[in-house]
């Protein structure tokens, strides 16, 4: 009897075991399918296929964002109008910028060497991202209705988000630029760009530090301040100028008058009358 039963159990156990494996190799050829499909959409339409995995992975981010990383506040209810924006930038900013940024690293920097990834690389971090995250906040910002925060904004939050990035970004590059093709370079930056857009769209909704916005007020009162006392010091300069144009004038007159009255005589000067000129 025992034996029986333990060749009933491990019948069980081989079968749960098949059951198992072509459950996984079943989700393995789903996924297959699926991945040839986006390869080949990327083939065939690559911007349009980047735009919208593009825009989708930022919404995902932003959500994240509001989900995760804001929870602190309990009365704050999600932002569907912020994720739309993010998804919109996502999808027709970010994704657009950098299929054409990709091309232009490719195209001009070829190779998977050590040397051709690290300028690709230089040009990268160096250049393009500390270029590019503030058109990202500044474009955030400006569809939120808040241009006028843009300037405040940058001085407060563009210098650790560009370290942030580096922080991010250079190991992500050197994958992305050494084991990647070219035609997924934008995908695999959208995957890694998940986590980052959380964090992007965290720091574009953080508030400005009061005390750099107290520094901003002094400052701007300083400099309404000076261009009071430049303004009045040059009414005081044209009104020393008029002065000086009247006395010159009265001065030349006078001299005229002596001249004419040692010439002709006294009366051929009753034609000049400086009481005229004050």
């Amino acid at each position: 009897m025992r034996p029986a039963v333990a060749r009933s159990a491990t019948r069980m156990q081989h079968r749960a075991a098949f059951s198992s494996t072509t459950s996984t190799s079943a989700n393995s050829r789903g996924f297959r399918r699926f991945w040839d499909a986006y390869a080949s959409l990327l083939e065939t339409h690559p911007l349009r296929t980047k735009i919208v995995t593009g825009g989708a992975i930022a919404g995902l981010g932003d959500v994240g964002c509001q989900l995760v990383l804001e929870v602190e506040d309990d009365d704050a209810r999600f932002d569907v109008k912020r994720t739309a924006i993010f998804t919109f930038l996502g999808g027709f900013l970010i994704s657009p910028v950098l299929h054409v940024w990709y091309g232009f690293l490719g195209s001009r920097l070829p190779g998977v060497s050590t040397t051709a990834v690290a300028k690709r690389l230089a040009l990268d971090q160096l250049g393009f991202a500390p270029t590019f995250l503030p058109v990202i906040l500044s474009s955030v910002l400006a569809l939120e209705g808040h241009a006028e925060d843009i300037p405040n904004k940058l001085r407060a939050d563009w210098w650790p988000l560009t370290k942030a990035n580096w922080v991010v970004w250079v190991p992500a590059q050197i994958l992305n630029f050494r084991f990647v093709p070219g035609s997924m370079q934008v995908l695999f930056s959208n995957v890694v760009g998940l986590l980052w857009n959380a964090y992007l769209s965290y720091v574009s909704h953080s508030e400005v530090p009061k005390a750099l916005l107290d520094e901003e007020k002094e400052k701007a009162e300083h400099y309404r301040t000076e261009a009071t006392r430049i303004a009045d010091f040059r009414m005081c300069c044209a009104g020393v100028r008029s002065s000086a144009s009247v006395l010159t004038e009265r001065s030349l007159l006078r001299t005229m008058s002596s001249l004419l009255v040692v010439r002709f005589g006294h009366e051929s000067c009753a034609v000049v009358d400086l009481d005229r000129f004050g």
